[in-house]
């Protein structure tokens, strides 16, 4: 794994991140909850493109996914904010 959550309610291997050429999709690897993505429950082994600033939920935690523009862009305002 990439990236560890050491958590019960996340599987040893949940879930991936895989690029294609124009877009990021989600795939579960038969965890025991699943993933979500934008708060459907997503089927296992079936790709699902997840779109900029699109909410995840693995297990108990709850994420944005951020494109590279949008992450950096993120980090500027809040530095400009210190």
């Amino acid at each position: 794994n990439d990236i560890v959550i050491p958590d019960y309610s996340i599987s040893k291997q949940h879930c991936e991140f895989l690029r294609l050429a124009s877009h990021v999709v989600l795939r579960d690897l038969d965890s025991h909850n699943g993933p979500f993505v934008e708060g459907a429950l997503i089927p296992p082994r079936v790709p699902v493109v997840v779109e900029n600033e699109d909410e995840v939920v693995l297990g108990r935690y709850k994420f944005e996914f951020l494109m590279p523009n949008t992450f950096v862009e993120r980090v500027k305002n809040m530095a400009s904010l210190v």
